[in-house]
């Protein structure tokens, strides 16, 4: 069945939101590029986190290397590239790696198997890192999903620790290899997940500015 965002009436009520506002910021690429053509499009703003709900514990040195990928709109996400993966990695590193695919269920289970995992697999069919991959860095967690230089650009994020993976298996593939030839930089790059999270979508920051975007655009 169709979603209601591909929906006539969605579009009619977006068509809507947009005449009645004085202005719309986007909060990734992706919406930044589907408003060009909107007069009253603002400057992209971050996604925020409150980092004071977000409990941070670094990953250590480990025999294993678990990796999550959350099982959720499964054509939108790109698992089936991640399942792929999945296969081939299992055949071959089976006393390396602990790959783990797995959704759908209450959120205090969820961040609960996400507080015991050390890298997360986000969305493959975008430019962008969402609100799952900031999450998982704010706890740190390594993560692999959308971080194209024109995403980045748009956030004016000079360097971002996502891991940037193609819709494709052996992107999925080449980029966990690399993970286990370091492993013994994870505990560092789990650190600067957190870190890159607080310089960058900390909710306070955020609020400021969208008072300054606001108070400029009056």
């Amino acid at each position: 069945p169709q979603c209601f965002h591909q929906k006539r009436k969605a579009i009619e009520l977006n068509d809507f939101v947009v005449k009645n506002v004085n202005g719309v910021i986007p909060i990734a690429f992706e919406y930044e590029v589907s408003y060009a053509n909107c007069a009253k499009r603002l400057k992209t703003i971050p996604l925020p986190i409150n980092l004071n709900k977000v409990q941070y514990t670094q990953i250590k040195r480990k025999e294993k290397l678990v990796v999550f990928h959350g099982l959720n709109r499964y054509g939108f996400k790109g698992t089936r590239h991640v399942e792929e993966a999945f296969n081939i990695l299992k055949r071959k590193y089976p006393n390396d790696l602990d790959l783990i695919i797995d959704g759908n269920m209450p959120i205090n289970k969820y961040l609960d198997l996400l507080s015991k995992v050390d890298v997360v697999i986000d969305q493959l069919n975008s430019h962008s890192y969402g609100m799952n991959a900031i999450y998982a860095m704010a706890m740190g967690k390594i993560v692999l999903g959308g971080a194209e230089p024109e995403a980045l650009n748009s956030l004016n994020i000079r360097s971002c620790p996502v891991i940037n993976v193609k819709p494709s298996a052996e992107s999925v593939v080449t980029a966990i290899e690399q993970l286990l030839d370091k492993r013994n930089e994870i505990p560092e790059m789990s650190y600067q997940s957190r870190i890159f999270v607080e310089q960058n979508h900390d909710c306070v920051n955020i609020a400021q500015c969208y008072i300054d975007q606001w108070m400029a655009a009056i």
